[in-house]
């Protein structure tokens, strides 16, 4: 008997047509960990019956939910960058090169949010979800680490298919700290030791179970968006500009740009830009504490900007939309 251990685990995922119908995975993810269930619900019967015990439960509705989290690769961000945001605009060549930037951006009131089949292999027993559609997207990034992306997800229901699906890891090199920029009003920043933002889309959990003769959630509709995260750094000349801006409550334009060492073709190479063209910094000021360098913590929030709440650019060779 084989002991199922995390070693022998997968995961995968495709693009649905319609949310909730479930496909065949082709897309290996590099996850590092889940947690995604199928949350059964047991209604007590709590009626009277002439007995201190309680007669039974019955089974009510499944309530799929979870997270996982990943290593950003060329590979594998484009389609889920679109499921956390909602919109791929048509590719862009990069002059005439065999480079495209592919440009995602948060979807309207009026744009429903896309779906995904997921696929978890658990060394012992293959979980297929239907219907997953993301709630909040977390990237974070930190000296020593690769970038890593948390997705936490809402889902219709599970598959009896258990099927395991050959899926095969990406030969592209993953995106790490030591690649990346940050850019205030257009100008870097130095010394930013770590960072993490979370965008989120405050979907309707509970909404999606009405009355229509089925366990399973009937949707997962999006709410008002959010976009919040910190970045620790040293305070230097360069990073005061923030401290300042936290003093007057000046908007800030933030951005974050990773550049892999792997060429798309000789000049152009892979590349992930986020671009937040308006945050209110939270704090903290920087403080002296001992005699040593001083750290710096600073908080933001995006704020609704006529052109992009935020933009996330994907440069890679595809030629057609990751969300086709």
């Amino acid at each position: 008997m084989p002991l199922g251990i995390g070693a022998a685990g997968q995961a995968g995922i495709k693009k649905e047509s319609d949310w909730g119908d479930a496909v065949t995975v082709d897309q290996f993810i590099e996850i590092v960990k889940e947690d995604v269930k199928n949350n059964v619900e047991l209604i007590d019967a709590g009626f009277l019956f002439n007995s201190r015990n309680q007669y039974k439960k019955y089974k009510g509705a499944e309530d799929i939910k979870g997270s996982f989290s990943m290593v950003a690769n060329p590979d594998n961000i484009g389609l889920l960058l679109y499921m956390a945001l909602g919109v791929e605009a048509a590719p862009a060549q990069v002059l005439e090169t065999t480079a495209y930037d592919h440009d995602f951006t948060p979807a309207d009131a009026d744009t429903d949010l896309g779906s995904f089949t997921l696929e978890i292999e658990r060394g012992i027993t293959c979980c297929i979800y239907a219907g997953c559609t993301v709630d909040t997207m977390t990237m974070t990034a930190a000296k020593g680490s690769l970038l890593m992306v948390d997705f936490a997800i809402i889902g219709k229901s599970e598959l009896d298919d258990q099927s395991k699906q050959s899926l095969t890891p990406s030969t592209k090199l993953p995106y790490m700290f030591h690649q990346g920029t940050v850019e205030v009003d257009g100008a870097g920043v130095a010394y930013v030791n770590s960072f993490n933002f979370t965008y989120g889309n405050n979907i309707d959990a509970d909404g999606g179970f009405i009355l229509n003769g089925s366990r399973n959630r009937a949707h997962a509709y999006k709410q008002g968006g959010t976009l919040t995260g910190s970045m620790e750094l040293e305070w230097t000349s360069t990073s005061d500009v923030l401290r300042d801006a936290y003093l007057d409550n000046t908007q800030k334009q933030l951005t974050f740009i990773f550049t892999s060492t792997e060429a798309i073709e000789a000049g152009y190479y892979y590349t992930l830009t986020v671009d937040i063209p308006k945050v209110h910094l939270l704090g903290d000021p920087p403080v002296l504490s001992t005699r040593d360098r001083t750290p710096f913590s600073v908080n933001f929030e995006a704020v609704y900007d006529s052109t992009n709440f935020a933009k996330i650019t994907h440069r890679d060779a595809l030629t057609t939309k990751w969300s086709a």
